[in-house]
């Protein structure tokens, strides 16, 4: 009969080898011999974490640790476990009694950092992967939230700074044979591309959108921020085309949806922009941009049954900010004085940034300026009409 310490032997080998099943099967036999076998109650209950027992894998930690209430690992696997069930307070202290048995586990203060952001103690998450990054000093990750972290908290340019040490190091990594997936490189350039733009170094955000594209042509949030740089440039074939991508890989995107009928709009092809805006009602239909795109396109083209249905509604909704009006085609639908007043207010509060004279998007359009090295961008017409797209709100 097999020993205790050779079903032992066994899982840790399939343990160690990534064979979790096997493991599995293995330390639940060593169980059924040795019920209070600390190291098999441990190492089952993260395989059931892994494997999505979360419940099941909290008991066995939990029963883990009434035999060695002293285990940093166990300590921190018990967090983890809470943390999945939604538990996050009691997930924290988890992590804390691990760092009090363990004062450099970056590992649990890693996960801890994790609790207080989704707790939205934004500071706190930064103090804590700062003392991470010290700890851990050649873990991308580290370095990425806490980047994350310095981008929540308006500190774009340290947040460029650690995106970059994450850049370097995945290049160390993949130059000594331990490549990063590529998806988790794009997902960086992503986020590094989003600050530079925060920065307002929209060149160098779009060249970061570029890459992000070539490296992963499934991310559909990086075609649409390509889109919008494109858009700001006045090079608004190119970001139609751009936002068409998005909508390929997502049909129910609603910024690249919104940010394709506002370029329709702009290079006067309304009747197209109409299907964006509404299909984007059908999506959203309390999105506060959707009828007032609706309005701007089918005034041109005096689709009257159109705006015959939208109007009343755009009367109730447009004095409290739940419809935002672009303020010419707001001018030729209503009289109200007051209406006027207040839809104006809410449309310059929210596309008007702090400092600037008010204007509509297309006379920033009208500004094209030369194409960015590397790009083959081909010419078009000047832009037309501008709509409201929601590009106020910039975050990772």
């Amino acid at each position: 009969m097999t020993s205790p310490q050779q079903l032992r032997a066994q899982a840790a080998e399939h343990f160690a080898a990534q064979r979790f099943a096997e493991a599995g099967a293995v330390y639940g036999a060593l169980l059924t011999r040795a019920p209070q076998d600390f190291e098999a109650l441990h190492k089952l209950g993260i395989i059931r974490l892994q494997t999505g027992g979360h419940a099941e894998g909290l008991e066995l930690i939990a029963t883990a640790l009434t035999i060695d209430p002293n285990h940093a690992e166990a300590r921190m696997h018990h967090g983890m476990a809470l943390q999945n069930l939604g538990r996050a307070e009691e997930a924290a202290a988890q992590y804390r009694l691990a760092l009090s048995l363990r004062p450099d586990f970056s590992e649990a203060l890693f996960q801890l950092g994790a609790v207080l952001r989704h707790q939205g103690r934004l500071d706190e998450a930064l103090t804590v992967y700062g003392r991470c990054a010290v700890l851990a000093p050649q873990q991308p990750n580290v370095f990425l939230k806490r980047g994350e972290m310095h981008f929540l908290l308006g500190a774009m340019e340290s947040a460029l700074a650690d995106f970059d040490i994450v850049l370097r190091l995945q290049g160390e990594a993949a130059a000594a044979g331990r490549p990063t997936p590529a998806l988790r490189i794009a997902d960086m350039l992503f986020k590094r591309a989003l600050t530079l733009e925060n920065l307002g170094r929209e060149l160098e955000a779009l060249a970061g959108y570029e890459k992000t594209v070539q490296m992963a042509p499934g991310h559909a949030d990086a075609w649409n921020k390509r889109g919008n740089m494109l858009r700001s440039h006045g090079w608004l074939e190119e970001a139609e085309a751009s936002y068409r991508r998005a909508l390929a890989l997502n049909p129910n995107h609603v910024p690249a949806r919104t940010n394709r009928g506002t370029t329709l709009a702009m290079l006067g092809r309304n009747q197209d922009a109409v299907a964006d805006f509404q299909r984007l009602l059908e999506i959203e239909p309390a999105n506060p941009n959707a009828l007032g795109g609706l309005l701007s396109v089918a005034q041109p083209l005096c689709d009257w049954d159109m705006l015959a249905r939208i109007l009343p509604r755009l009367t109730a909704e447009a004095p409290d900010g739940r419809a935002i009006i672009p303020s010419f085609a707001m001018t030729l639908a209503f009289d109200d004085p007051r209406l006027l007043h207040d839809a104006t207010a809410h449309f310059r509060r929210i596309y008007t940034p702090p400092g600037e004279a008010a204007s509509c998007p297309s006379a920033r359009a009208e500004k094209r300026r030369p194409h960015p090295p590397g790009l083959c961008l081909r010419r078009f017409s000047q832009p037309r009409h501008g709509l409201p797209d929601g590009r106020p709100v910039r975050a990772p």
